[in-house]
């Protein structure tokens, strides 16, 4: 993301550009052949497109069956997350579809609690709900693409494996293929990633 795309005068003239992709061969393209340019860019990648794809997946699960779930009832790819600081000071929701960012904050201008029951989930996720209703179409909100070696399963969500006919609460979940063998996730030196009080661990 960029947070300013380019300054131009009341002219239109350009006196800032952040826009650093090219487009590599669109001078030897016809409009009317069936062949597309090749955009490339030179921006500084942190992390892979397949952990940027769990990323999202994890965050359309706030909105499935989280804090977001509200916002299922829309019907729209939306993926985001909930915010709210200690003594309900400052609640945030911030939520994307495959075409827009959209921030909501609620907070005093001089810090202090909101009221003890106010959360993110109470106080700006209605405000993005009532936004996105008026502001983003069904054609805005497209289903987010799956990054190359991604490998899509049926999990239990109690043990991280692949489902089977007994598991009683299931997940569609996104892996690197590379971690999934046979039908089988791998976790590193640790095959299980879940201690006895079945907490997931991340490190």
């Amino acid at each position: 993301p960029i947070l300013i795309d380019r300054v131009q005068d009341s002219e239109g003239y350009t006196l800032v550009n952040n826009e650093n992709r090219k487009c590599i061969n669109c001078d030897q393209i016809s409009f009317t052949s069936e062949i597309y340019p090749e955009i490339k860019d030179n921006y500084k990648k942190v992390f892979s497109p397949q952990t940027a794809y769990q990323i999202t997946s994890i965050l359309e699960g706030v909105i499935q069956r989280g804090t977001g779930k509200k916002l299922k009832k829309l019907k729209l790819n939306l993926a985001g997350k909930t915010g709210t600081t200690n003594k309900n000071t400052d609640t945030w929701f911030i939520g994307f579809t495959s075409n827009f960012v959209i921030g909501v904050y609620v907070g005093m201008d001089n810090p202090e609690p909101l009221g003890k029951f106010e959360t993110g989930s109470k106080t700006a996720l209605p405000i993005f709900e009532n936004f996105v209703k008026k502001a983003v179409k069904k054609s805005e909100a497209r289903p987010f693409k799956v990054a190359d070696d991604i490998t899509m399963m049926i999990v239990d969500s109690n043990t991280g494996q692949k489902a089977k006919f007994t598991s009683k609460n299931t997940i569609m979940e996104s892996f690197k293929s590379k971690n999934v063998v046979e039908g089988r996730v791998l976790y590193l030196k640790n095959n299980n990633r879940l201690n006895k009080d079945n907490i997931l661990r991340f490190y």
